[in-house]
């Protein structure tokens, strides 16, 4: 009930900014396709996500996900989507809705979005439910960018989901060449609960119009929802695999033992 209240009042929210915004949401059909690999949580691992997301009038934008790869030798793949007002200029609001299957795990995620722009500073949050085959619950984010130019990026960001914890650290580097002027490299590090690491090195390539990357950020697509969900995916797997094997190896009581009684 508080999950479905929280996105009625954030869908109203964005109604009522509508009328204040003072650019397009989305400045045109766009996309974005990524491959990345590295470490995930002491394994190798590899991902491959991707986005298109298209105006809905002036001040509304629609974005649809897409991710799969394999970490620790388990495949994942899902999908998700973003519905949300945005003025290029002030900010973002808005919902999403995600679900991705890592291994035999389902992680279905429902949730708001937003975000500020102040000048080369941009500051994040996402808050909602998260429902999965182990445990469910509240998960939400907080985080923020800085452009130390146009094209360079660095981002710190912290997540608790279901009682568990994840910090990341990322950067990423339009190199804007003339022949490829969407080309993009990237790095992502996490650390979180239960000895969970993660360390990628990607590469990035957007399509639309020739702008800077901070100019992507904020005219065109919000950010996959895809590997946030995996990280928790796996941090959920890893949760429920531990507890199985604790399960296994406790001893059976012997009959009539007092330590059992």
């Amino acid at each position: 009930m508080k999950t479905r209240t929280s996105l009625l009042l954030a869908a109203l929210s964005a109604l009522s900014l509508s009328a204040f915004a003072d650019g397009p949401a989305v400045s045109a059909i766009n996309g974005k396709v990524s491959i990345e690999g590295g470490n995930f949580d002491g394994n190798g691992g590899q991902a491959i996500q991707a986005a298109i997301a298209a105006p809905l009038g002036n001040s509304f934008g629609l974005q649809l996900d897409t991710a799969f790869g394999s970490a620790n030798s388990k495949d994942f793949s899902g999908f998700g989507g973003h519905a949300f007002w945005r003025d290029p200029a002030r900010g973002l609001l808005g919902v999403t809705a995600s679900t991705l299957r890592y291994d035999n795990l389902d992680v279905r995620r429902y949730g708001a979005e937003a975000e500020g722009y102040f000048g080369a500073f941009t500051l994040r949050g996402r808050a909602g439910y998260q429902n999965s085959d182990w445990k469910d619950g509240a998960y939400y984010s907080l985080g923020a960018r800085w452009y130390a130019t146009q094209d360079i990026m660095v981002s710190v960001s912290g997540e608790r989901s279901v009682n568990r914890n994840i910090g990341h650290v990322s950067a990423e580097w339009q190199i804007s060449t003339p022949s490829l002027p969407g080309l993009a490299l990237f790095l992502d590090a996490a650390k979180g609960s239960n000895d969970f690491d993660m360390a990628t090195v990607g590469v990035r390539y957007y399509f639309g119009a020739n702008k800077s990357l901070i100019q992507r950020h904020r005219q065109d697509d919000p950010d996959n929802l895809l590997i946030e969900a995996m990280t928790s995916g796996q941090q959920q797997y890893q949760q429920r695999k531990d507890t199985a094997a604790a399960a296994a190896v406790t001893p059976a009581c012997p009959p009539m033992s007092v330590a059992c009684i």
